[in-house]
């Protein structure tokens, strides 16, 4: 979806401009008449992009919270294997082992989740940008 989204403003960008090109004509009947088919597609365009961001965030939110709950279960397991006498050290106290668990697999978290989305959509709009550049050259 994060791909699909990036592809909206590129495409946002070929509908006006063939808008602007349809302004140029001298007969008014067809102006109208390409405004108004053009001002379809740009509603049927924002709908698909409404629903492509929603499925986004959610697709990766989801993506998110299951890799952080895989983290804290797999560190939680980890400390469970761990001797007495590791628990009995400073830096292994109880308040301590449950920030880790709580704050480290919240960062990833974030790396994963909303990061990720935003960079796969502007390396697709990147992409879609140079090729509509260069087929329009």
């Amino acid at each position: 979806m994060a791909f699909l989204m990036g592809l909206t403003i590129p495409a946002f960008s070929i509908v006006f401009g063939d808008i602007l090109g349809t302004l140029s004509s001298s007969s008014t009947d067809k102006i109208k008449e390409d405004v108004l088919m053009y001002s379809m597609i740009f509603v049927a365009m924002g709908i698909g992009t409404g629903i492509a961001s929603f499925l986004q965030i959610y697709m990766f939110g989801v993506c998110g919270e299951r890799l952080t709950m895989r983290l804290r279960k797999m560190v939680f397991t980890a400390m469970l294997k761990q001797e007495v006498a590791w628990f009995d050290e400073q830096a292994n106290s109880t308040g301590a082992l449950c920030s880790r668990l709580s704050s480290d697999a919240s960062s990833v978290q974030g790396a994963a989740g909303s990061r990720m989305s935003t960079l796969c959509q502007a390396v697709s709009t990147l992409g879609a940008g140079v090729v509509i550049a260069l087929y329009y050259s």
